[in-house]
């Protein structure tokens, strides 16, 4: 979740744009998979009511990254 949170905080200038999808959103959907990977594999037993926990746990996380974003020089909060 550091490195998460240090690579989201990398100014925006430093990321090449691109028509369809920016890099900065494709680096946050593979951090997120492994974030997901990484916290059901922390849990003893993996189901389908796990996804109950990590799916918002996620969510939520994404959430307070994105904000944390907005003090960084030019990055801001995006919902996608």
């Amino acid at each position: 979740m550091l490195l998460i949170l240090s690579v989201s905080s990398v100014p925006g200038q430093y990321f090449p744009k691109t028509a369809l999808l920016t890099w900065d959103k494709l680096i946050h959907l593979v951090e997120y998979f492994i974030l997901g990977i990484l916290v059901m594999k922390s849990m003893n037993h993996v189901s389908s009511k796990m996804l109950l926990y990590v799916i918002p746990f996620g969510i939520i996380f994404g959430v307070i990254d994105e904000y944390l974003q907005s003090f960084i020089l030019g990055r801001y909060f995006s919902g996608w």
